[in-house]
């Protein structure tokens, strides 16, 4: 797995990517509502390069999201291999839920 461009940048791609897809928007689509490149689009998903405040911005209004989305801890529960609880009651015809 590659490391973010840069120290101390936060590894904004996944979010942006995730947000693309969100919008069911091609990242064709995206780049040019934004005034970007496909590739550079391309580039800043995977992490492997950075961005300026001014194109991060017009990403996010192409993409409909707040630009504080991408640096915000993701939502959710985070759920941990062999933490969660199981069932021990009989189910169809005598078997146990984890049969």
């Amino acid at each position: 797995m590659s490391e973010a461009v840069g120290h101390g940048s936060a590894p904004i791609g996944a979010r942006l990517r995730a947000a693309r897809l969100a919008a069911r928007k091609t990242m064709a689509e995206v780049a040019a509502e934004a005034g970007l490149t496909k590739g550079f689009l391309s580039k800043l998903e995977r992490d492997l390069t950075n961005v300026s405040v001014v194109s991060l911005m017009r990403l996010c209004d192409a993409l409909g999201i707040p630009v504080g989305s991408l640096f915000e801890p993701p939502k959710g529960e985070v759920v941990r291999a062999g933490s969660g609880r199981r069932s021990t009651s009989a189910g169809p015809a005598g078997c146990a839920s984890t049969c």
